[in-house]
């Protein structure tokens, strides 16, 4: 690498670094990462001295041919699919119906289902509502339907619910179904790498040890840096991941059992469970569920006051900017004290905005979960 190159690197990198170093300070504080950032500053500073005071003598060797490598990164878009259910020559007797599920499918993906029968047949796409005002079997509401001895019926998912698959004669004869599939179907993006090769001459050259610590210096002190920030952001996404997964989780819990317990009671007034195992397991799913919703409930209540503290952070920054500004304007402080401070006061409120988004975002799906 050239030595004026060389110089422009180092140069960009401490300026990049002293410019960020306030906000990085702040946020370093909780890890203890203070002490190394410091180190980190004197090692870049002492890395562009060795660079610029380094001799400029080199020696010059013969060409050789070097090949070097170029990756290109494209972005396609890939048809994937999922068979739920795959049946041959099923029956549905007289007076009945078919069905499958309940299937909880992500939002954004489509349910598939194609048939061929030995008569017309009406297929419907029920969710959980839908599955409880049936009449006999007898669908009185429905997602998606389609009629006809074959043929194929796609539903988009829109809301992330039990669905289920129902399928019977429009005479309620008996009926055969000669094939029966159900899958989902959904688009991933997918990266494809491509490598490219290219071969130049290049004349080697010997460069002064002291210039080559100097960039090896300034180097691995970037890279030590970038790793320390890496560490730290990463676990702030570690983190919230792990929350929205956990409320996640417990939410479809929370979901299932409404669904169990729905069941329940329709065995029960059906008349094919004793009443005392009835309430036995009613009360088993009425305590898990309220379990749940108290931990909900819970999780809510710490979001709210966190948000509230956030609130308070923000509207303390809006006050101290504002103190900024009249003092720059009455002189009590210089235009470049007064740069580096609301630079600091615009990294804090960016990072407290999204904080904020992130916690409006919990607490509206723990809210909704509650009203359900």
């Amino acid at each position: 690498m050239e030595y004026s190159t060389q110089v422009k690197i180092i140069k960009e990198m401490i300026t990049k670094f002293i410019n960020n170093l306030g906000y990085i300070k702040i946020k370093a504080m909780k890890k203890n990462y203070i002490v190394y950032l410091s180190i980190l500053s004197v090692l870049l500073a002492s890395s562009l001295f060795l660079i610029v005071q380094g001799p400029s003598i080199s020696t010059s060797g013969e060409e050789k041919p070097v090949t070097n490598l170029t990756t290109i990164t494209i972005q396609t878009t890939v048809q994937r699919s999922e068979v739920l259910f795959s049946g041959k020559d099923l029956l549905i007797p007289f007076l009945g119906y078919g069905h499958i599920g309940p299937y909880y499918i992500s939002v954004g993906r489509t349910l598939k289902i194609l048939w061929e029968a030995d008569t017309s047949v009406n297929v419907y796409v029920l969710n959980d509502v839908d599955w409880k005002n049936t009449f006999f079997g007898v669908p009185t509401r429905w997602r998606a339907f389609k009629t006809g001895e074959r043929g194929s019926l796609e539903y988009y998912v829109e809301h992330y619910e039990p669905l289920y698959v129902v399928v019977l004669c429009p005479t309620l004869c008996s009926a055969k179904l000669y094939y029966w599939e159900v899958e989902v179907v959904w688009i991933e993006n997918v990266e494809q790498t491509i490598v490219q090769t290219f071969t130049i001459l290049k004349t080697e050259t010997k460069a002064t040890y002291i210039r080559n610590i100097g960039f090896i210096l300034g180097l691995v002190s970037s890279i030590v840096m970038s790793i320390i920030l890496f560490k730290h952001f990463s676990e702030q996404n570690i983190r919230r991941t792990q929350d929205a997964n956990r409320h996640e989780n417990l939410i479809q819990e929370l979901e299932e059992l409404k669904v169990q317990r729905d069941r329940l009671r329709t065995l029960f007034q059906r008349g094919e469970i004793k009443k005392e195992l009835y309430e036995k397991l009613e009360n088993e799913m009425v305590a898990k569920i309220e379990d749940i919703r108290n931990k909900l409930v819970n999780e809510r209540k710490m979001y709210e006051n966190e948000m509230s503290e956030v609130e308070e952070k923000i509207r303390r920054l809006k006050d101290d900017a504002e103190e900024l500004r009249i003092r720059r304007g009455i002189g009590m402080i210089d235009g470049k004290t007064f740069q580096q401070r609301l630079q600091q006061i615009r990294m804090e409120f960016r990072e407290l905005s999204k904080r904020r988004e992130y916690l409006k975002y919990m607490i509206k799906i723990l809210t909704s979960s509650e009203e359900e």
